[in-house]
């Protein structure tokens, strides 16, 4: 008598597991198991691309020519004037470049005055980056408002050669003075 394929003889025992297929050998899966299988077996699984995080709003601390609602109205583009809040931080002090403010570290309780504003855009932070220029860089600060309260925020500090700087004082009313003339300067006179 001859053995047909794939079955044992008869008599000489149970069949092998070897002659199972794999998948009747094998304990049932769990329900993530299964699940995770099956997702790596499905042709429809794409994964969405990365992408950042939404926009956060975020307050700025400035200390120069930002604390202008003018120039900060023209700077983002704005329709109505910021909103401004008074504010310090601490732990930095300031230099002047040119006729410019810049903040750079320390000593520690040392104190800057300047005002906050709250940013609503990426595209804000850009343009005001783009502002700034790539002579001061980004950076996280404690901003103290005038209420007591701190929050952690953002400001802009000097990021270039500190032999460009010299001591003095940044006073917001010349700097506001001067833009006015600047700006009556650049007026055609009207003929009569």
């Amino acid at each position: 008598m001859v053995a047909k394929e794939n079955q044992p003889p008869s008599g000489t025992g149970p069949p092998s597991p070897f002659d199972r297929p794999i998948k009747e050998t094998l304990p049932p899966l769990s329900g993530f198991a299964r699940a995770f299988f099956n997702a790596q077996q499905s042709p429809e699984v794409n994964p969405a691309p990365w992408q950042p995080p939404p926009f956060r709003k975020e307050l700025f601390f400035f200390y120069g020519t930002l604390m202008d609602p003018a120039t900060l109205t023209k700077v983002l583009n704005l329709i109505e004037p910021p909103i401004l809040q008074p504010a310090t931080i601490t732990g930095y002090h300031c230099k002047l470049w040119g006729p410019y403010p810049v903040l750079l570290d320390g000593p520690c309780g040392a104190t800057v005055k300047g005002v906050a504003f709250e940013v609503q855009s990426a595209e804000q932070v850009k343009l005001l980056q783009d502002y700034e220029t790539k002579r001061y860089r980004k950076a996280s600060c404690r901003i103290h408002l005038e209420d007591g309260s701190k929050i952690r925020g953002k400001t802009f500090v000097w990021h270039s050669s500190v032999e460009e700087l010299h001591e003095g004082v940044f006073d917001l009313k010349d700097f506001q003075m001067k833009s006015l003339e600047d700006s009556v300067a650049e007026r055609p006179l009207s003929g009569t």
